[in-house]
C-alpha cells in the first residue's frame, strides 16, 4: 500500500509565490490572507465581476468559495470560472454549505460542470452533492456522514465524477479522490474544527498549490501541510487556549518549509 509521505515528497513542488484570487467570504478573508502569505502565496481579494478579466491576467490560481452568496457574489463565481478555463488557470470550487439550501445546491452544480480543478466540501457537502442522504446542519458535517461505510459510499459516487476534477473532502479523515485513486490522510488537530475558517484555509491552499504542482498533489499537500502546522502548534503549548492556539497555528504556517512532509499520516484508500 502507498505512504501519503512517500508520495507528496516525490511529487511535489513548493510554492513559488503564485498571485491567487479568492472570491470568498466576508467571515473568513483576514485569516484566509494572512494564511495564504504565511505559505508564500500572494493573496488579491478580487470580486467585483467587471474587473475579473483584468485581474486574472496577473494570476496563477483561482479559489471559488460559496460561502457568502449573492447576486454579485454569484455573477463572479459564474465569470471566474469561465475565465479560469479560458485563459487555463487552475481552480478550486468549495462547496460551502451546498445542502443547506437549493440555490446552493443549484449554483454548485452549475459550477462543478465547469470542471473546475479541484472540488472541495466537508463529507455532508459531497454526499448532497453526489445525491446521497446527509445530516450536515448550515455549513457542518455531521459525525454520521464521516463513518467508514459512509465514505466508502461517497467514495463509489464521486470516483465516476472525477473525469477533470479531483474532490478533496475535509474533516477527522481527509479524503482526495482522483480517477485513478483515493487516499485517506489522518493527520489531525482537534481544534481546528473550533475555529471559523479552517476549511476555506484549506480551500485557498489548494489553489496556491495548484499553481504548480498536479491537482492531485495540490489537495494533499492542502489539507496537510495545515493539519501538521496544527499539530505542530498544539504540540508547543498542549494547555493553550483557542485564541494561543490560533496564533501559534500562524506562527507554524509561516515557518512550513518542507519538513511537514514527512508528518504526514495516509494512505491509499483500500475498497472496504
Amino acid at each position: 500500500m502507498t505512504d501519503a509521505s512517500d508520495f507528496i515528497q516525490t511529487h511535489y513542488q513548493p510554492v513559488q509565490a503564485p498571485l491567487v484570487d479568492c472570491i470568498t467570504n466576508r467571515v473568513t478573508i483576514e485569516t484566509m490572507a494572512n494564511s495564504l502569505i504565511a505559505i508564500g502565496a500572494a493573496p488579491i481579494m478580487a470580486d467585483y465581476e467587471p474587473e475579473l478579466a483584468d485581474i486574472f491576467a496577473s494570476c496563477q490560481a483561482v479559489l471559488l468559495n460559496m460561502g457568502q452568496l449573492s447576486t454579485g457574489a454569484i455573477k463572479a463565481l459564474t465569470t471566474a470560472l469561465k475565465l479560469a478555463r479560458q485563459l487555463a488557470l487552475p481552480s478550486v470550487l468549495d462547496l460551502v454549505g451546498f445542502g443547506a439550501s437549493q440555490t446552493r445546491r443549484e449554483l454548485g452544480w452549475q459550477l462543478a460542470a465547469g470542471e473546475p480543478t479541484i472540488i472541495k466540501g466537508n463529507a455532508s457537502e459531497l454526499r448532497a452533492f453526489a445525491g446521497l442522504a446527509q445530516s450536515g446542519q448550515g455549513v457542518d458535517a455531521s459525525t454520521a456522514d464521516q463513518t467508514t461505510a459512509a465514505m466508502q459510499e461517497l467514495i463509489t459516487a464521486l470516483q465516476p465524477q472525477a473525469q477533470e476534477s479531483v474532490f478533496l473532502l475535509t474533516g477527522q479523515r481527509d479524503l482526495i479522490i482522483s480517477r485513478e485513486r483515493t487516499w485517506m490522510l489522518t493527520n489531525d488537530a482537534p481544534e481546528l474544527a473550533r475555529l471559523t475558517g479552517m476549511g476555506d484555509v484549506v480551500g485557498a491552499f489548494a489553489a496556491a498549490f495548484a499553481a504548480n504542482n498536479t491537482p492531485e498533489v495540490a489537495a494533499m499537500a492542502a489539507v496537510s501541510c495545515l493539519n501538521v502546522s496544527a499539530q505542530k502548534a498544539r504540540a508547543a503549548n498542549p494547555a493553550a487556549g483557542l485564541g494561543t492556539f490560533k496564533a501559534q497555528l500562524q506562527d507554524q504556517l509561516g515557518r512550513i518549509g518542507t519538513d511537514w512532509i514527512s508528518a504526514v499520516e495516509g494512505q491509499q484508500w483500500v475498497n472496504q
